[in-house]
Order: structure tokens, then sequence, then C-alpha cells
């Protein structure tokens, strides 16, 4: 096709503007790579785009299905840099080193301005200031990378700011380009920011209802209920209190130990904020926070004890509130109220302990709290009053294997997004631990090769064994979360 009007390559592929440390001759043959590049990593591509139409960025998927379609034709800058993000990210593999990075660069660069010049490459290294293609997040439900918007006043990633430099430096010439520019005048900025603002805060709250943190009552307050941002996504939530004395001595909350909300954990103890500790738990090094909590970083470790006397995992045996030391549920109103079920006031004792309430806590009461939620038009950043509750089969709780996944097929990309839940990826195994003396392992065929390259799409599950006894022994919390887990690794 003839090129664009604004189009500042000369005969030979000359590229103008370019300082001359930086004269170089701009590859005729960069379109035609940029092509092979796209259709290598179609099915990371793909899997964004799908993604990014979930998340309502119909008009940025759409601009870049439109570039990737014809790369040499006329489309938005916009869906240019979608598509380089999402390429730059699914080859990461193979640009290993600051000279292979370059070229992968230059690649789009000498594309852009041969087919499309100078404002067309400038327009394409803002718009991808705007956007980021974030790693898998299990415990929010995604388990690909996602494509989202930056928030205003939120740095670029490194990557972006890669582009940016490489064309300040190819292109002398070229107007300064501004975080702000970018993220002013991005498509959808309006609709999506407040999304993007408290997705991370979002997915810590549900850690925190699958790990079983604690906060103390004050703290609760301090750290959750005046936050801005935390503030608005807890009265869109059911809350439990939990008796401190049955919630620290009687219940293992995190992989065998009881962690509570800004408190400090020492190995082999579990602590509580300004008392003692309790000896016989474990817990895991390395912490990250939830708005001041102390809690395991990047593993998400499931509870794995039993939590008292007659709690039971086993379809067919409930389990009351009362068997989790659990005191009462309330949600928060608009005026900072903590309600009932009923809608009357709750008072919430100072000496309790506050958690993000499983449906599974919350016994009988579950179905009033969801017409609680329905009447007042309440919608949940996360499923939790609509989780589903996965059980045991009678038979699976005398027995150390859960036959239930016995040949069933996983994706390949999926089983690396466990290891943000806790799970350790071996070559034919996958590996769940829960405290120094259980552990879940799930055996796969054919197993991993070690690169992504060769990776076979797809694995077969032969084994899902628990190791130190019977499913029976771990706690429902525990038994749902991780039978979840593995119901969405398999769908």
């Amino acid at each position: 096709m003839p090129p664009p009007a604004d189009n500042l390559s000369v005969p030979g592929g000359k590229i103008r503007g370019m300082t001359d440390g930086e004269r170089r001759w701009a590859d005729p043959h960069a379109t035609e790579a940029v092509r092979k590049l796209l259709r290598r990593h179609r099915a990371a591509v793909e899997t964004v785009l799908t993604a990014a139409r979930v998340d309502a960025l119909d008009e940025l998927a759409d601009a870049a299905a439109e570039y990737i379609a014809a790369p040499d034709r006329a489309c938005a800058p916009e869906g240019a840099a979608i598509a380089f993000a999402i390429a730059q990210h699914a080859a990461v593999a193979y640009r290993t080193g600051a000279r292979r990075e370059q070229e992968f660069i230059d690649r789009f660069i000498d594309s852009w301005m041969i087919e499309h010049g100078h404002v067309f490459t400038t327009g394409a290294a803002v718009a991808r200031l705007g956007i980021r293609v974030e790693e898998p997040e299990p415990r929010a439900g995604r388990m690909t990378p996602w494509l989202r918007v930056t928030a205003p006043g939120e740095d670029a990633e490194p990557a972006a700011e890669a582009l940016h430099a490489r064309v300040r430096e190819r292109l002398g010439e070229a107007p300064e380009i501004s975080h702000e520019d970018a993220t002013t005048t991005r498509p959808n900025a309006t609709r999506v920011e407040p999304k993007s603002v408290t997705t991370e805060q979002i997915r810590r709250l549900e850690a925190a209802m699958v790990d079983g943190r604690r906060w103390r009552a004050a703290a609760y307050r301090r750290l959750v209920l005046e936050d801005p941002a935390l503030g608005q996504v807890a009265r869109r939530l059911v809350w439990a209190s939990f008796d401190r004395r049955t919630a620290v001595a009687g219940k293992s909350a995190v992989a065998g130990t009881s962690r509570v909300a800004g408190t400090s954990a020492v190995a082999g103890t579990s602590t509580v904020a300004g008392t003692s500790t309790v000896a016989g738990t474990s817990t895991v090094a390395g912490t990250s926070t939830v708005a001041g909590t102390s809690t395991v970083a990047g593993t998400s470790p499931v509870p794995g004890t039993p939590t008292g006397a007659g709690t039971s995992a086993v379809a067919g045996k409930s389990s009351v509130a009362g068997e989790f030391g659990m005191t009462g549920a309330f949600r928060v109103d608009a005026e900072g109220v903590l309600l009932g079920a009923d809608d009357q006031p709750v008072e919430l004792p100072g000496n309790a302990l506050v958690g993000v309430a499983h449906p599974i806590h919350l016994g009988d009461s579950l179905a009033d709290w969801r017409k609680v939620f329905d009447d007042n038009r309440l919608r949940q950043p996360f499923e939790q009053l609509e989780r589903r509750i996965h059980t045991l089969t009678a038979e699976e709780a005398s027995s150390n294997l859960l036959s239930r996944f016995t040949d069933r097929q996983v994706r390949t990309d999926r089983v690396f997004g466990l290891q943000q839940l806790g799970w350790e990826v071996s070559r034919e195994i996958l590996i769940r631990r829960f405290g120094p003396a259980r552990e879940v392992r799930v055996t796969l065929e054919p197993g991993f090769a070690g690169g992504f390259r060769d990776e076979p799409e797809l694995q077969r599950v032969l084994a899902v064994e628990l190791r130190g006894g019977t499913f029976g022994v771990l706690d429902p919390v525990t038994v749902s979360e991780l039978i979840r887990q593995l119901e969405r690794l398999a769908a």
C-alpha cells in the first residue's frame, strides 16, 4: 500500500528525525516480522483480548484486533500499542538481555514508521504508557494474563517506559511523551478507573476470606472501615466476628497458623497483637500487607487443620457458625453502621476478631444474607455469598485420594497460575502444603519439559493425593477452596 502522508522514511528505508548517534536503516521486512511475532503468540493475544472484553474494554480490544489483522493498514495507535504490549508480555522468555529487548522494540518501531509514520509511532508510545498487561491472579478469578488501564497517578510499567525511551532515542525531534498525556487521553478512562484502583485491594480481601485472616476490632475500624478505598469495598461484603479465645486457641487459620492482622508472626507460634503467643502452630516466612495486615506473600495458604469438634467437610453434614468460633455476622451501611441480617444495629465487642465471612461460616443464615444484598442491590466485589461450597463424599473423606479429578485434562498455562495460590510446580507434580505434616500432591502427565516454548498444551491428572492423613481431617473451608481451585484448573 502507498505510505501515509506523514511517513518520515526516505527511499531506501532511512528514517528521518533520528539523532546522529542513532542513525540507522529501517528494516524493510519489519512488518512481516511483526506479523510472525503476532502469529506466534496468537493464543496469548486472543486470551488477553477475550478477558478485556469481559472487563468492558471492548473499544481497546477491537482496536487491537484491527491492528493485528493488518499491521500495514490504517488503524488506531492504541490498537498497535495493545498488540505490542501483549506480544512483549508473551515473549518475555525469548527477550533475554538488553540487546534482544532493543531488537524486539525496534522491530515494531520500524514497522510503525514505514507503514504509518512519525505521528502514529509517537501516538503508539503514548498509548502504551496508559495500559498494562497483568499476570494471572487466581485469587481474583483470573487464571490468564489480562489487560487493564493504568490509574491516574500510577507509574507506567517498565516495559512501557522502555518503548517510550526507545522512541525518544530513535526520533530525536519527537515531542516529549508524558505519562499524564497517556492517562488523560486513553479511551474508556472514566469507565474503568474505579475498577483499576481497587483491583489489588479486592484480591487481598478475597485472600483474607480464603486464608481465615483476622483483624482486632479496633484495627478493623482503622485499617478497613476508615480507609477511603477499602471502606467502599467493605460495604459490599458480609463480615464475621470471632471469639478471640476459640479463634486463636481452637483454630488454625493459615496452613496450620492462626494469623491476626497488624501482628508479627514468629515461626512456630500463633500471635495476636498485644497478647502472648500460643505455641503449636507454624507460619510461612515472607509477608505482604493488606491495609496494614501481616499476610503471606504470593502463596495464599488455605486453612489446613480441623476447626473443632463436630466440624465436617463431608456432604450432608452442615457446619454451624459456633463451630468456627464465630459470634455473629454483619454488613456495613453507607453511614458506617454495622447491621445484622435483620437490618438491626450490631455491637462489635472491643476484644472481638473480625474477618471476611466465608459462606460456610454463615450456615443457615446464608439465604437471609443473599436476600439482604439483593434487596439493597449491593454488588459484591468477588464471589462471597454466591460462592459455590464444595464438600467431600463419605468415600473421599475416609480416603487420601480425590478420585473425582482422575483422568481430567488441564491447560498447562493455568497450572502455572496456581503458584500464586501457594502451589509448588515441579516436573510432574503440583504440591500444596498444609503445615509441616500434610501436603496435597497432584500428579500430571506428561509433565513439564522446563521451557514454555516446548510445553504441551494439555496435561492429564493421574492422581490427587493427600499425604499425612485423609481428606476428612481438613476443615470445611480448606476442603471447599482446595476443590474450587482444582475445579477451576480443570474447567
